[in-house]
């Protein structure tokens, strides 16, 4: 668990990770599709509290949909 990991529990948002890990979750991301002939591009990473919205958002959506 990432919160009981001294070498990253300090970390809290996006904005606090070095610029070179964000380039390594950018390439990741942009090449794990690649065997499958699809693209990914990323424009921009989300803030931890878009990040929130948008799971909180899901979450109601299958509720409503499928209960």
């Amino acid at each position: 668990m990432a919160t009981k990991d001294p070498s990253v529990n300090h970390i809290s948002d996006i904005e606090e990770l070095p610029p070179h890990f964000i380039l390594e979750l950018r390439n990741y991301f942009e090449q794990y599709k690649v065997l499958e002939n699809k693209e990914v591009k990323i424009d921009a990473f989300q803030s931890k509290s878009d990040a929130y919205r948008i799971i909180t958002d899901a979450i109601a959506f299958y509720k409503q949909k499928f209960t």
